[in-house]
C-alpha cells in the first residue's frame, strides 16, 4: 500500500470518528483515530484512561484489569486488553459522552520527559534496528560518528 493510500484511509477514519458524539466537542484537525485507540473507558468504575506511549501502560492496564475483572492479565492478554476489552469514546452515544465528560474520573500517566527520551533513545536507537542511528544522524544533519 503506498503512502497516498495510507493517508487517504487515515483521513477517512478520522472523518468517520469525528462524527461520534464524544468528538464533536474537539477541533476538527485533531487526529481522532490515534486518541480513540488509546482510550480505555470503564462504565463500571466510571473512569477513562488515556494511554501515552512508553509511560507504564502495561502496569496500569494490568492493574485496572485486575480491579475490574478480578484476574491477573498475562502478557498474551495485554494487547487484547488495550484494544478490545474497554469501551472507546467513538462507541459512546451523546448522552453517555456527556456523562463521561462531566462525571467520570479521567486520567493518564506521564513520565519524566528526560527519562522517557533516554529510554526511547537506548531502546530504539542505541540497541535498535540497524539504520536507526543513521536515520537520526541524517535528521540532525550529523555524521553517524559524531558524538
Amino acid at each position: 500500500m503506498n503512502n497516498l493510500m495510507k493517508k487517504t484511509i487515515l483521513e477517512a477514519k478520522n472523518l468517520i470518528l469525528s462524527r461520534a458524539p464524544y468528538y464533536k466537542k474537539y477541533p476538527p484537525k485533531l487526529k481522532i483515530e490515534s486518541i480513540d485507540k488509546r482510550a480505555m473507558i470503564s462504565e463500571r468504575f466510571k473512569f477513562a484512561y488515556y494511554r501515552i506511549p512508553k509511560a507504564a501502560n502495561s502496569t496500569v492496564i494490568a492493574t485496572l484489569h485486575c480491579c475490574e475483572y478480578g484476574e491477573v492479565a498475562d502478557s498474551l492478554k495485554m494487547k487484547e486488553l488495550k484494544t478490545h476489552t474497554y469501551i472507546k469514546p467513538s462507541q459512546l452515544n451523546r448522552k453517555k459522552a456527556d456523562v463521561l465528560l462531566d462525571d467520570y474520573f479521567k486520567f493518564t500517566v506521564v513520565r519524566n520527559p528526560y527519562a522517557r527520551f533516554l529510554s526511547a533513545y537506548l531502546n530504539k536507537i542505541a540497541k535498535g534496528k540497524p539504520g536507526k542511528k543513521a536515520l537520526v544522524a541524517d535528521y540532525l544533519n550529523r555524521s553517524v560518528d559524531d558524538p
